[in-house]
């Protein structure tokens, strides 16, 4: 415990049973949760092989709300995507918000910014900042997708949504040995903003360290 936080921090390292996986590389990670006013995860990756690697890494958030058809999700205008729901079409964007009515997997492209989850349901808007990324998955399976899920309860598409800090495709980070790579995601709940309202500004960006 940290003054008013609760902090967890989770640590791994490469052993027999990593390296005989899809990543065979020696490596050192360490997860942070800080629990307080908000919830921040941080991921902090270390290469420790002598092959350069490009790092892949995603923090999966499951946002938790009344009804997901009463959600809005902004800040993703006018970003280019990936649909995974049409064979990875790369779509250039749309300019409002995106409202959940179907089937959503989509991998959003070179962006830093903030994302705002609108809970018309729960009267609150959670601010999804973000650092160490260049990507951000919004996905949630809708009815038929979670059907064939297993960890997914009857109805249970209908009570969260995913909006994810990424660092995938074009953004995986390039590593040699000893370099590390952080990406980081906080998210903040607070009384609903008007649209026409101030607007979040970009997360900075993490840099490479040794």
């Amino acid at each position: 415990e940290v003054g008013s936080e609760v902090v967890v921090r989770m640590t791994m390292t490469d052993d027999a049973g990593t390296r005989a996986s899809a990543w065979p590389h020696p490596f050192a990670a360490t997860c942070t949760v800080t629990v307080g006013a908000r919830l921040t995860v941080e991921l902090e990756f270390t290469h420790r092989g002598t092959e350069p690697v490009r790092l892949e890494a995603a923090l999966h958030t499951y946002v938790t709300v009344p009804d997901v058809t009463a959600v809005e999700i902004a800040g993703l205008e006018g970003v280019p995507y990936i649909d995974k729901t049409a064979a990875g079409a790369l779509v250039p964007g749309v300019d409002e918000p995106l409202r959940i009515d179907r089937e959503v997997d989509r991998i959003y492209l070179d962006t830093v910014g903030a994302v705002t989850v609108r809970d018309e349901g729960a009267g609150l808007d959670l601010l999804v900042e973000k650092s160490g990324s260049t990507e951000t998955v919004v996905w949630n399976p809708w009815i038929d997708r979670s059907r064939v899920l297993a960890d997914i309860g009857d109805g249970g598409w209908k009570h969260y949504v995913c909006v994810e800090t990424c660092a995938v495709r074009t953004g995986a980070v390039p590593l040699t040995e000893g370099e590390s790579h952080t990406i980081r995601t906080t998210i903040t709940a607070g009384p609903p903003v008007s649209p026409s309202g101030p607007t979040a500004g970009s997360a900075e960006e993490t840099g490479l360290s040794r």
